[in-house]
């Protein structure tokens, strides 16, 4: 009998997982809902369905690109969001800070032009409500 390839893909969706790298969140609300942070070498999803978070997050992301182009959406967006994207060298390619009292808010743009290998992305929440999703692609 044939082995089922029904679960095949499940070692590759755990490895994509892990290519996230490093995630460290030092304050948290009580109140909060956590996002989601995924990644391949050539996409970077970081979102959720936020209440009240607040936190400081810290990834790896192993790429392959030197530019990257940037968006920002959020739905009923209450709260500060801040992001700082670091080069495979660690040169800073992109900062910068978002505010919502409420609305929606979609941003698109893109990064300098750095080096591939490991980006940092930085993303400090403040009080963060609202549908929310960073894509690097």
């Amino acid at each position: 009998m044939a082995r089922s390839t029904k679960y095949a893909a499940i070692p590759a969706l755990m490895t994509l997982l892990l290519l996230v790298g490093c995630h460290t969140g030092n304050r948290h609300s009580h109140f909060e809902s956590h996002p989601k942070a995924v990644a391949s070498p050539f996409k970077f999803v970081w979102g959720g369905d936020l209440i009240h978070y607040d936190a400081f997050d810290q990834y790896i992301w192993d790429t392959n690109w030197d530019e990257v182009f940037i968006e920002f959406s959020a739905y009923d967006f209450i709260g500060e969001f801040c992001v700082e994207i670091y080069d495979g060298v660690g040169d800073l390619v992109f900062a910068d800070t978002y505010f919502g009292v409420g609305g929606d808010l979609f941003v698109s743009t893109q990064t300098k032009l750095g080096y591939s290998g490991n980006w940092v992305i930085e993303i400090n929440s403040f009080d963060l409500t609202g549908d929310v999703q960073l894509t690097l692609d």
